[in-house]
């Protein structure tokens, strides 16, 4: 049974308070439709650059600017688009779509590995499906070994292990759970590629379904990359403790 371990200490207490100060100060504040359109795009915009800038993605902020441009205008058809544009356009229509579920189920982490990663995998039958293959994370410029996931046959019954408990939390800040849920679905790692983005948006859908995200107008992802070697740092230390 899955069984978060973690303590608060008087900065996560505070960040909390500050958090919730914020938030109830926004969802109380008039905007206006056509800045709460804009805020909201802004955001998308924001996450889907992050978010595929963290994994290595080559694309720029007036690239990904671009691309959602020409989304909203119907015209990505008209283009021919490269794996990195793919990337970032799924990664727009995720970001969207996250509002239709009612829930965090294997089904739902399954069909947003799909909706991230399809078009871009070397076997395209492994979108939205659990590895079957082991896989090792490291640095590919320093060949250093940073940890190995746990066996593809455990994969599954880990994934129901978490959601089990992230399903019964109903007095855990929601912050802590998307903190919790994204360190452990990147620990078990649970698909061959797309692991990094699938956890991001999955904290961002925790916020959703719990009423903590602030009207779509912030980019956790963004947050993310601000400073990328503190974001690894985070991951790998919860590791040790």
């Amino acid at each position: 049974m899955f069984d978060a371990k973690f303590q608060y200490t008087n900065k996560i207490i505070n960040n909390l308070m500050e958090i919730s100060s914020v938030k109830e100060f926004i969802l109380n504040s008039k905007i206006l439709p056509s800045y709460d359109l804009l805020l909201k795009n802004k955001a998308i915009i924001s996450s889907s650059y992050n978010s595929t800038s963290i994994e290595g993605n080559p694309l720029d902020f007036k690239q990904v600017t671009e691309l959602f441009n020409l989304k909203e205008n119907d015209k990505l058809n008209e283009v021919n688009l490269n794996k990195s544009e793919i990337e970032v356009v799924n990664y727009f229509k995720t970001l969207e779509s996250l509002d239709k579920y009612e829930k965090i189920d294997e089904k739902t982490i399954l069909e947003i590995h799909k909706n991230i990663t399809e078009g871009t995998l070397n076997d395209p039958d492994m979108a939205g499906r659990f590895r079957d293959t082991p896989v090792v994370i490291g640095n590919l410029k320093t060949g250093k070994l940073n940890f190995v996931p746990p066996s593809p046959i455990k994969v599954p019954y880990l994934i129901g292990e978490l959601l089990d408990w992230i399903n019964v939390q109903n007095e855990l800040n929601p912050i802590i759970l998307a903190g919790i849920l994204h360190y452990e679905f990147v620990r078990i790692h649970p698909f061959v590629d797309g692991n990094g983005r699938t956890a991001r948006a999955l904290a961002t859908l925790i916020l959703l379904l719990n009423d903590f995200n602030i009207k779509g107008y912030f980019s956790l992802d963004e947050y993310y990359n601000q400073d990328r070697q503190s974001y690894y740092s985070a991951l790998q230390s919860a590791d040790k403790s």
